[in-house]
């Protein structure tokens, strides 16, 4: 499967794909997939990403599967699609931009630079 390095990059860090040898045998490669998923291998994900261009939002309309490739690239975890109609994935990538843009536009407007989350200052000061 071809996939552009940013993407498989993702995915590799994810968890959702495993780096596979080029060259290996099909028990070789089943053994790696049952030791990293303790599962059996799936063509579920790998089909998904190769169902649309990932690069690319897919229109409204798009195939459950170019939704899932969407949501996958941008960072939504496998699990959390599994079960999910094309409308549900559509919601669900819907509310993870719009909580992105609401994260975004905090930081650009400063918001809490306090790393510890409770109000008082920035973190780094000593605070009674």
């Amino acid at each position: 499967m071809d996939l552009d390095e940013l993407t498989a990059g993702g995915l590799v860090r994810q968890g959702t794909i495993v780096e596979i040898e080029e060259g290996l045998s099909a028990e070789q490669v089943a053994a790696i997939v049952k030791e990293r998923f303790n599962s059996k291998a799936t063509s579920k994900t790998s089909d998904a990403i190769v169902a649309s261009n990932p690069a690319e939002k897919p229109r409204g309309n798009a195939k459950r599967d170019d939704w899932e490739a969407w949501a996958l690239h941008i960072g939504i975890l496998e699990d959390d699609l599994t079960g999910k109609t094309q409308t549900e994935i559509r919601e669900l990538v819907d509310q993870w931009e719009a909580k992105q843009a609401e994260e975004a536009e905090k930081q650009k407007a400063g918001g809490d630079s306090n790393p510890s989350g409770d109000g008082k200052g920035d973190g780094n000061t000593p605070t009674e």
